[in-house]
């Protein structure tokens, strides 16, 4: 008699076969964001989605938009490892529209 397959031993690889697998990891960005950037940055910052290797954020204040692109390399680098990997190569900030 067999044993039963796990559903967490599959998926893995049915997402790589589908070529799914690292579009999957880099929508992790949005979910370590907060961790990442820490709590002043984070009161200012929400991530929206993530296309390819970037992620765009809305920014409430292009004064923070300017000082985010000072620290977009830094933040770059600590995202990619929080993730495991080079996942994301880019952050767009974008000024929030609305209120």
């Amino acid at each position: 008699m067999s044993r039963p397959i796990l559903i967490r031993d599959v998926i893995p690889n049915v997402l790589s076969s589908l070529g799914l697998k690292k579009k999957i990891e880099r929508q992790k960005a949005l979910f370590v964001w907060d961790r990442v950037v820490g709590r002043d940055i984070r009161k200012h910052t929400k991530p929206r989605y993530v296309r390819g290797k970037r992620i765009w954020v809305d920014v409430d204040d292009p004064v923070w938009i300017q000082q985010l692109s000072f620290l977009k390399l830094e933040i770059l680098k600590k995202l990619n490892k929080k993730m495991g990997g080079e996942h994301i190569v880019d952050i767009i900030f974008k000024l929030k529209s609305g209120g």
